[in-house]
């Protein structure tokens, strides 16, 4: 049954001095680091007892992160008396998470060129950029995952509108769970390039190709197959057991 390696609780040593940090957040941190890391896969259980063990937590806050993993749509079935596991999206879910995040992220764009009087509202994202290079250069798989999504949060919160945010965040988490099986096939080196791509345009005041670019490469998840990336996921993972 799969649980977690060595290393996936980073994300709960680097929060644990924040006075702001609650154990429950600090286990969805680690829980969805894990997932990012493929650790865990779709489908996968979520036993509450192995991930506190793990973590060094109680099962309390585990629980609670748990729940509201399910709240959000990235774990399912966590019921009492039943295992939760992470949910296990069909191609029609794929589907229509990315025109979702397609449409938000647009918005959030549109948004964000909108708020001129804020010369500081694409700093977070050209941090993304930056790291991406860095994460490029070093073929380094997990940082260019961090980076894409500095990246596009970045983004987001420029949009200064707190719904978009907070919707996009959802959508990313779930599509989180799509990249662990897809993710040794994402084309980063392509991702980066599209990421810079966008920046230049946003450079220029051009929102027209802005836009135009962001849509083709948030579409890019729909090109694989989710079940036959899964698959592929799964017997690596039996492999490397």
């Amino acid at each position: 049954m799969p649980m977690f390696k060595t290393g996936v609780t980073q994300a709960v040593r680097q929060a644990s001095g924040s006075p702001d940090r609650t154990l429950a957040e600090q286990a969805v941190d680690a829980i969805l680091e894990a997932i990012a890391r493929g650790v865990f896969l779709p489908g996968d259980p979520m036993v509450e007892a192995y991930i506190a063990r793990d973590l060094g937590f109680s099962r309390v806050p585990v629980r609670e992160a748990l729940c509201r993993l399910e709240s959000q749509g990235v774990v399912e079935g966590g019921a009492p008396k039943k295992c939760a596991r992470l949910v296990q999206p069909t191609q029609r879910d794929v589907d229509e998470l990315i025109e979702l995040r397609r449409t938000l992220e647009v918005m959030a764009l549109r948004h964000a060129f909108a708020c001129r009087d804020d010369p500081n509202r694409w700093q977070d994202l050209r941090h993304g950029v930056a790291e991406g290079r860095i994460a490029a250069r070093a073929r380094d798989q997990v940082r260019m995952l961090a980076a894409d999504r500095m990246f596009h949060r970045g983004l987001w919160e420029a949009s200064d509108n707190t719904l978009l945010l907070n919707s996009l965040n959802q959508l990313a988490q779930r599509q989180m769970v799509m990249w662990s099986a897809e993710r040794d096939s994402i084309a980063f080196d392509t991702a980066q390039a599209e990421h810079e791509a966008i920046l230049t345009a946003i450079d220029k005041g051009d929102v027209g190709e802005a836009e135009r670019l962001l849509s083709v490469h948030v579409r890019w998840l729909r090109q694989g197959d989710i079940t036959e990336a899964l698959e592929a996921a799964r017997q690596k993972r039996a492999l490397t057991a």
